[in-house]
C-alpha cells in the first residue's frame, strides 16, 4: 500500500504513520499537483510492484475481501479490469454521500445486464458514469499498455482511462 499525500502540509502523514505494517508506505509529493489525480496515480504506478493496481480516493472505501474477489476474477477471466462495489463515506446525513450511494446502487443494478465491453464503453461515453477509480482494479500490464491516465484531462480522467482499458482488455464485474 502506497499512500500519496498530495497536500502542501502533509496532512496524511500522522494517520499513515500510526499504521505499523511495514507494507504501508507514505509518500509526500514535493510538488503538490493542486488536485490533478491523474499525475499522482501515474507516479504511484511507477513506485508500485504488484501485478494489479487499485487507486483508492480519500473519500471512498473498499473492503479487502472485495479486492481479493476482484483479483480472483481477473486471474480467472484474464480480463484487464475488475469493477467492484464502492461505498462512499462521509458524515451521517450528508446529501452528497446519500446521492453517491444512490448512484452506485443504480450502477450495481445495471452491471448484470451489460452484455459486452463495448456496451459498457458506450454507457460510459454517453450516460452517467457507473464506474469510478476506487471501484476498479486494473492489471499492471494493461495500465502500462495504454499509457496510464491522461494527465492533461482536468476532469473524468478516471472514466476516460477505464474506457480505454475496458475497450482493449475487457472487464469483469464483482
Amino acid at each position: 500500500v502506497i499512500v500519496a499525500d498530495d497536500s502542501r502540509e502533509g496532512s496524511a502523514k500522522s494517520a499513515v504513520g500510526s499504521v505499523t505494517d511495514p507494507r504501508v508506505r507514505y509518500v509526500h509529493r514535493a510538488h503538490p499537483t493542486g488536485g490533478q489525480p491523474a499525475i499522482v496515480r501515474n507516479d504511484l504506478s511507477e513506485l508500485s510492484s504488484g501485478r494489479y493496481l487499485h487507486f483508492l480516493d480519500d473519500d471512498d472505501a473498499v473492503s479487502l475481501a472485495t479486492l481479493g474477489i476482484m483479483v480472483g476474477q481477473l486471474d480467472a477471466t484474464g480480463h484487464g479490469v475488475a469493477i467492484g462495489v464502492v461505498q462512499p463515506v462521509g458524515p451521517a446525513g450528508s446529501v452528497v454521500v446519500a446521492r453517491e450511494r444512490l448512484h452506485y446502487d443504480r450502477a450495481r443494478q445495471q452491471f448484470p445486464h451489460i452484455a459486452s465491453r463495448f456496451e459498457l464503453v458506450a454507457r460510459l461515453l454517453f450516460r452517467s458514469s457507473i464506474v469510478c477509480c476506487s471501484a476498479c482494479v486494473v492489471r499492471r500490464e494493461a495500465f502500462a499498455a495504454i499509457g496510464g491516465f491522461d494527465s492533461a484531462m482536468p476532469l473524468y480522467e478516471d472514466v476516460e482511462f477505464y474506457i480505454r482499458a475496458i475497450r482493449r482488455f475487457g472487464f469483469t464485474f464483482v
